[in-house]
């Protein structure tokens, strides 16, 4: 009775070390899947879920989920193009989506939806849906070929768990 326990649990092994190894191959994939996401990249989906919220135009506020991500983002932004002592006294208070307009310039001409940013001394700043698009997308994605050997590697140490159970098996029935 015990061998065939035995038996049936290297089996089991084998089978969810090769599953294991399959989705591995299917990792790149998970942006599809919001669940996935989540776990493999919290801060994106945050962020995805605040911009999700500004395409709608509804107002982002403080309690807002991803707020607090997209308003890290803006600050880091705007230190860049401002004196960094100015900017570290304030923070955002909101986060709201204008009406669409035509933009035409040099290069290209297409739809600009500005976003109102209200800071905390009462200045309106203005971004753009887009530029906060490509900076919510430049957060996504650069541990997902090491989540994917990652669990590759898991799968193959489980498959090699059950066949070393296995032989072990196998060398003490023989005794």
């Amino acid at each position: 009775m015990a061998v065939r326990k035995l038996k049936r649990f290297t089996s089991i092994l084998f089978v969810v070390g090769l599953l294991m190894e399959c989705f591995a191959f299917f990792v790149d994939q998970a942006a599809e899947i919001p669940l996935a996401m989540r776990v493999l990249e919290p801060g994106y989906s945050r962020a995805r879920n605040a911009f999700e919220l500004l395409e709608t135009e509804r107002p982002l506020k403080p309690d807002s989920p991803g707020f607090q991500i997209l308003a890290d983002e803006f600050l880091v932004l705007l230190a860049e193009q401002n004196d960094p002592a100015s900017v570290s006294r304030v923070s955002v208070q909101q986060f709201a989506r204008g009406t669409a307009r035509l933009s035409i310039g040099p290069d290209k001409a297409g739809e600009e939806v500005p976003v109102q940013v209200l800071l905390s001394n009462g200045q309106t700043l203005e971004w753009d849906l887009e530029s906060i698009s490509t900076v919510v997308e430049s957060m996504r994605g650069g541990n997902s070929l090491l989540v994917s050997i990652g669990i590759f590697s898991l799968g193959a140490l489980i498959q090699i768990a059950g066949f070393v159970i296995h032989r072990y098996r196998d060398r003490h029935s023989e005794d």
